[in-house]
């Protein structure tokens, strides 16, 4: 699977591991959404196109309702409930983890600096990173559990232009939709 961002998308993968990848990319009318919004003074559209837009959250940090958030505001122990596959987007929906969802923020970490990395180069980083953050959220090692893993990751736009490094990993489980955080779940 392959999740992006500001213009996201998901992508299957073949083998047990599901892959998702961050990819920040916009096209050309988001970026002449950005001068022009930048032009304008309307820093709405400007938060929107970069991620900005935020969900109302609680004392803890958890979404109290749903509410689209700009890609790069999502955080750990966000919930997902959108199934990205195929497209691209700027922003996602994101719920309270207590309703259906299909993706749990739990992990995020940020790449060395340098040009930007190839595929191999992302995946041994997020193997080295999720892996372990993934025993540690759940309670089951990722190889014995019942869930699995993908990631969101910038792309070379991204990287170039924003200077963005973050990969956030994602736990999921590839039956469908859950209710509740997987946080301690030991599945």
């Amino acid at each position: 699977m392959m999740l992006s961002r500001p213009l996201s998308r998901i992508v299957h993968s073949e083998g047990q591991f599901m892959k998702t990848t961050r990819a920040r990319r916009f096209l050309v009318i988001g970026a002449a959404s950005l001068v022009v919004a930048s032009l304008t003074g309307c820093s709405a559209i400007f938060d929107a196109v970069l991620g900005q837009q935020d969900a109302e959250r609680g004392e803890d940090g958890q979404v109290l309702e749903e509410s689209n958030v700009g890609a790069f505001a999502l955080k750990i122990g966000d919930c997902i409930p959108e199934d990205l596959s195929e497209t691209e987007f700027t922003e996602t929906s994101v719920v309270p983890c207590s309703e259906p969802h299909l993706f749990e923020v739990f992990h995020e970490f940020d790449l060395r600096d340098g040009d930007f990395p190839s595929d191999e180069e992302i995946w041994d980083a997020v193997f080295t990173e999720c892996e372990p953050a993934f025993e540690d959220f759940v309670g089951t090692a990722w190889e014995e559990s019942a869930l699995d893993y993908t990631m969101l990751q910038p792309t070379d736009w991204s990287w170039t232009t924003m200077k963005d490094r973050l990969v956030q990993c994602l736990v999921m489980d590839p039956a469908g939709e859950v209710t509740g955080s997987l946080r301690g779940s030991g599945r």
